[in-house]
């Protein structure tokens, strides 16, 4: 039977998560990230699991939350698609300009 001693875990500084991953020691990697970024903390998602279906957990967490693990950006797929609007007259700087030039 395989060890169940793998955790998925993510590093906060406030509200920003600015880091996640899986370790077997979440104290250690703790200490280890506290070097690099003081403040922070460490919080373990979940139940220990074996290191593969951690690193399932990880991948599927990075896609369904849309963020770029590296740069914790929101990815392409993500990121809010918008139509470009119709010009009014409050938005368009010419709409005077070419009502005027059209008048009989």
């Amino acid at each position: 039977m395989p060890k169940h001693d793998t955790y998925n875990y993510t590093y906060r500084e406030g509200r920003e998560v600015s880091h996640r991953g899986i370790t077997n020691d979440p104290e250690r990697r703790e200490k280890e990230h506290q070097r690099k970024r003081p403040g922070g903390k460490l919080t373990v998602d979940g139940n220990a699991k074996t290191r593969e279906g951690a690193l399932k957990v990880e991948r599927g967490q990075t896609k369904t939350k849309g963020y770029n693990a590296q740069k914790q950006t929101p990815s392409r797929s993500t990121a809010r698609k918008t139509k470009p609007r119709k010009p009014t007259r409050k938005t368009d700087d010419n709409f005077s300009q070419r009502t005027r030039n059209n008048r009989p």
